[in-house]
């Protein structure tokens, strides 16, 4: 770098003092965290959205600003003006699981893992880019600048949610609000962000508002905690309330210290109160847990495969109502997450990944406490949301952690290494994000076509577009959906076994019992009455709560002639404790009724 400035003389040396003297570099920096956080607000999908292709643009073109940034402060004459690029601890736990990760679906490929890849790919090389950018400057304030700019993504979500309560329109026809979000859940969860680090950086009398707002600092962070506390009590989540009430806590521990007593018996009362407003949701968290731990316990340490745990799920429930049929399996239901990401790893990545991935939360953890305790914070309750839900594989709670944890893994003193093994790291970290960023854009552009020329189809009921489906299929295998409507396609034109190949490709990703029962219309069809029943029994074990493949059953042995089974049916059917009442209910419980009916009749 001597001979560079032998060379340019004075005109290197004014830019480096241009930057160094108005901070650029520092602005530089929260303009790309402001993309990145903008990024956050864009309408989640439930496959492939215009957010996943541009954050594979916004990645290559973040490692890039680091880079620029970095030479200006390898220039610089002043050694505190030099950063560090040193590995650390949280790099070699996150680098350590990408491996185990990648390892892990190349010897076992059962399951459809291409959208977990894709997504991996599309946030190491994110993480990579912002520890280029975190790197570039040595700033004090930048754990601050991330969380008012979660803040004010907090706050866009807020006026989002307030305009659909407005408007009449969210974006779930049972929801008054959702945000960006596709269900109140998760955009609880961004709401709770927004009110914990707020509250943080209120309770620890944050010197940058003080300056910027003067007296009214007070009345700017009460104004902001009551919008997001009366917006988030709109959503009804007891995740999000259950989050908050830790972190604020946490925050105002030495205010509450001595009414600890008399706040645990209203805790205690208002989280009985919490239960019974949504017993059933409750209920069936407690089943996902339980039969997660059972399959965990089934394959403890390496876990039985990415992309399992609804597979496994089902199988857990066939195997407990099977052998216990007393067991309460009436809240189980169809399930897309395991509503508790630690859950989820623990059962598809086992011990070891489980391990690594709380090696990692504490890590982060100690190091944002350490540098920036509003981000611990947030980072805390995304954490606990978790346990009870699934924020953690929504991309806006993925960009999130990101950039949390590329700040916790950026060293906080200035230093850089040598010479060539300096610059030989930044190259080749330039060039992975660049070509990680390039593969998994154009695999995500192939799959959002092939998701849009699905929905294309999906309406039209014609033979012709069978092989249109089949073309899809390699991209698509994952979609459950998809699946489906290519076996029910399929059984239309009389293609049972094709169909029945459809289906048993569906079982690996939902635990819909209705892939087992079409399974079955398929062979009483083809006059395998045995796999028939085989299939409706085993629709009705991984969900005993769902009437239809008792009736299917009972319906099979009344065809068959075996009539005293099928009044055996029949009465269950006729005495099932449906959850909710329908037609459909109606009809099928009249059919048994009239079953039981002509049994009585027949003469013995």
């Amino acid at each position: 770098m001597i001979k560079v400035r032998r060379i340019y003389g004075d005109w290197l040396n004014e830019i480096i003092g241009w930057f160094r003297e108005i901070r650029m570099r520092v602005w530089i920096g929260a303009l790309c965290i402001s993309v990145l956080i903008l990024c956050t607000l864009m309408p989640v999908q439930t496959g492939w959205s215009n957010a996943d292709l541009f954050l594979s643009c916004l990645s290559p073109a973040l490692a890039v600003v680091g880079i620029i940034m970095l030479l200006i402060s390898l220039c610089s004459r002043t050694s505190a003006e030099k950063t560090d690029l040193r590995f650390s601890w949280i790099d070699g736990i996150v680098l350590l699981w990408v491996v185990c990760c990648g390892l892990r679906i190349w010897i076992d490929s059962v399951y459809p893992v291409a959208g977990f890849a894709l997504r991996g790919v599309l946030l190491f090389s994110l993480y990579v880019s912002l520890r280029l950018l975190f790197s570039s400057y040595a700033d004090a304030n930048t754990g601050r600048l991330v969380a008012v700019l979660i803040i004010i993504g907090a706050v866009c979500e807020t006026i989002m949610g307030v305009t659909q309560i407005i408007e009449g329109e969210s974006r779930h026809p049972l929801y008054i609000v959702t945000g960006s979000f596709l269900n109140p859940g998760p955009y609880s969860a961004y709401l709770n962000l927004g009110l914990v680090i707020t509250c943080c950086l209120w309770h620890r009398s944050w010197d940058g508002a003080t300056k910027i707002l003067g007296k009214k600092t007070d009345d700017f962070f009460w104004v902001l905690i009551l919008i997001f506390t009366t917006t988030l009590c709109l959503t009804m989540s007891r995740a999000a309330f259950l989050s908050a009430a830790v972190c604020l806590a946490i925050i105002f521990w030495d205010n509450i210290r001595r009414w600890r007593w008399y706040l645990l018996g209203v805790v205690a009362i208002v989280g009985r109160w919490l239960y019974f407003l949504k017993a059933g949701s409750a209920d069936s968290r407690y089943i996902i847990n339980y039969m997660g731990l059972r399959c965990m316990g089934e394959h403890p340490f390496l876990g039985s495969g990415i992309g399992s745990f609804v597979n496994r799920f089902a199988e857990a429930i066939a195997g407990v109502s099977e052998s216990n049929p007393d067991f309460n399996l009436l809240r189980a239901d169809v399930i897309e997450a395991p509503f508790n990401d630690l859950l989820g790893v623990g059962v598809e990545q086992g011990i070891v990944g489980l391990a690594l991935v709380l090696a990692g939360i504490v890590s982060v953890l100690v190091r944002l406490w350490r540098r920036s305790m509003p981000l611990c914070i947030g980072f805390l309750s995304l954490i606990i949301f978790s346990l009870f839900s699934y924020p953690f594989r929504l991309l806006p709670f993925q960009i999130i952690t990101v950039v949390m944890v590329a700040y916790a893994a950026t060293p906080s003193k200035g230093g850089i290494l040598p010479g060539c093994r300096y610059w030989t790291v930044v190259f080749c970290s330039a060039i992975s994000v660049l070509v990680l960023s390039v593969v998994a854009r154009e695999c995500i552009k192939e799959r959002a076509k092939a998701e849009t020329d699905y929905h294309l189809i999906s309406v039209m009921d014609d033979v012709a577009f069978i092989d249109d489906y089949y073309e899809l299929l390699p991209l698509m295998r994952g979609n459950k959906r998809f699946l489906f409507d290519f076996a029910k396609l399929l059984a239309t034109y009389n293609r049972f076994s094709d169909s029945n190949a459809m289906l048993r490709l569906g079982t690996l990703v939902s635990n819909d019992p209705m892939f087992y029962v079409l399974q079955g219309n398929n062979y009483s069809e083809t006059g395998d009455y045995e796999e028939a029943e085989r299939a409706y029994k085993k629709a009705f074990a991984i969900m005993p709560n769902r009437l239809y493949p008792l009736y299917r059953l009972m319906s099979l042995y009344w065809m068959l002639g075996e009539w005293d089974t099928a009044c055996e049916y029949a009465v269950h059917v006729r005495d099932f404790k449906e959850k909710v009442p329908s037609p459909a209910v109606a009809h099928m419980k009249d059919s048994a009724e009239n079953i039981i009916g002509l049994m009585r009749a027949k003469p013995h």
